[in-house]
């Protein structure tokens, strides 16, 4: 078992708070999200690159590809990457009709020497947009789509890839579609799962609103296909499915998944709560909860990772009583900076050899 209960007393936190950042006795860790307000990586808890917003850059992950690091993101209306320096590596490529704009939505993986990165597409005219298709990129262009979507579906059909998984040669995507008027409320909505661009799975969701803030993130254990992410009614509501069939989640307290990361015996699906506190949910059905301490107030994950099969990382941030948040990576439960700064938070990391 990785970790039991974890509430971290007064007297251990001056003991984190003094503890050193990762990579100096372990892997090189690399982590990506803002520091006052800035897109930034760190490498080893040091800044490494400021990275840029002038021409409307938006940074969502980090990636290695045959030794060298990458951030993913969108500039403009395009799906893009960067090199570890800042500089453009590539740019998603649209050679459909009536495409207007697309957009990277999820955490891009790599596979067989390729940069794969989720999105949608946007279609119809210049002046109305009809509706969007899931995309993967693969190295700036379209990789993989809906086969049965790209012969045309009506307008009104809103639909994102964000995430994406492998299990030897076949690509795993998860996403959320939305069926109907954007401005309908209303609207029926599913999670869909695609294997090399063909639809597997699909499993419906309540929801209530445009589906912004709607998340699904895909993972594979042994040959089990899991989803786990949230949903808007009413305020975010988790979910958890393996194999197309909801889990029963209603111990585990999370208001929603922001990750899936496997081990070698298990799945877990990390998310927070309402009361401040990371829940992690198991495919056991057990649930290990990360707790608030004096004077954390709140911590948020917003990613993880399994190193090695064994060891498992929470990047997000906490938040103290005086309205200050920092960045922070947890291993195993146990609580460490990523960065000596406040102001500071992280959306993706990456563990390199």
């Amino acid at each position: 078992m990785f970790f039991n209960y974890i509430k971290a007393s007064v007297s251990s936190f001056a003991l984190l708070l003094s503890s050193m950042a990762f990579g100096q006795n372990d892997a090189d860790i690399y982590a990506l999200g803002y520091k006052d307000g800035k897109p930034v990586v760190w490498k080893n808890g040091v800044v490494s690159q400021t990275l840029s917003k002038e021409n409307g850059e938006t940074y969502s992950s980090i990636v290695e590809l045959d030794g060298k690091i990458y951030i993913c993101g969108n500039i403009g209306k395009k799906s893009a990457a960067w090199d570890i320096n800042g500089n453009l590596f590539l740019h998603g490529l649209f050679s459909y009709k009536y495409y207007k704009s697309g957009y990277t939505s999820g955490n891009a993986i790599v596979h067989n020497h390729g940069i794969y990165i989720p999105g949608e597409i946007y279609y119809g005219t210049i002046a109305k947009t009809e509706g969007s298709h899931a995309i993967v990129w693969m190295n700036g262009a379209i990789a993989i789509s809906n086969q049965k979507q790209m012969g045309g579906f009506p307008s009104g059909v809103y639909e994102k890839a964000m995430s994406i998984a492998t299990n030897s040669d076949d690509i795993y995507v998860t996403g959320y579609r939305r069926y109907g008027n954007w401005k309908d409320n209303n609207a029926p909505c599913e999670i869909f799962v695609w294997i090399n661009g063909y639809e597997i799975y699909t499993t419906p969701i309540p929801n209530y609103g445009t589906g912004v803030g709607n998340q699904a993130h895909i993972g594979i254990y042994k040959h089990d296909v899991y989803v786990a992410g949230k949903y808007f009614n009413n305020g975010f509501k988790p979910f958890l499915i393996k194999n197309g069939v909801k889990m029963d989640i209603s111990n585990c307290g999370a208001n929603g998944f922001v990750a899936l990361a496997a081990s070698k015996d298990k799945m877990w699906a990390v998310g927070n709560s309402n009361e401040g506190k990371i829940k992690i949910c198991d495919s056991n059905g057990l649930t290990t909860t990360i707790s608030n301490f004096d004077p954390v107030v709140k911590a948020v994950a917003t990613s993880a990772f399994v190193h090695n099969d064994s060891d498992i990382y929470i990047g997000g941030y906490v938040y103290f009583k005086n309205d200050t948040f920092r960045a922070a990576l947890w291993k195993n439960g146990i609580l460490h900076w990523v960065s000596p700064d406040s102001k500071t938070q992280i959306n993706s990391f990456l563990l390199t050899h």
